[in-house]
């Protein structure tokens, strides 16, 4: 982000933006660069920029890891990243690409 870098965990993707746990507090309207990692072999790897629109507690989280939560828009569809999230959910039935 603006300056910065940080681990964060995917609590919800799409092609379109990202929610994440984070250990850090992210501001409204940071902009934003996120690396997906992929499992597979090769591990791939799918990038994009977009912007912090909503960001707050995880009231899940507290006082753990990840105590924030942090929605990101992304200025671009990743439609290569909306097919491995496809690919992903048939081959983990507890991923669920449809929520």
């Amino acid at each position: 982000w603006d300056g910065g870098e940080s681990v964060a965990v995917t609590y919800d993707a799409s092609d379109q933006g990202v929610l994440m746990l984070t250990a850090l507090p992210l501001a409204v309207g940071a902009r934003v660069a996120v690396t997906f990692e992929l499992p597979g072999r090769p591990p791939r790897q799918r990038t994009g920029t977009g912007r912090v629109v909503r960001s707050g507690p995880n009231e899940d989280d507290r006082d753990g890891l990840w105590p924030h939560r942090v929605a990101v828009a992304l200025d671009e569809a990743m439609d290569a990243f909306a097919a491995d999230l496809a690919e992903l959910s048939r081959e983990h039935p507890l991923v669920d690409s449809k929520r």
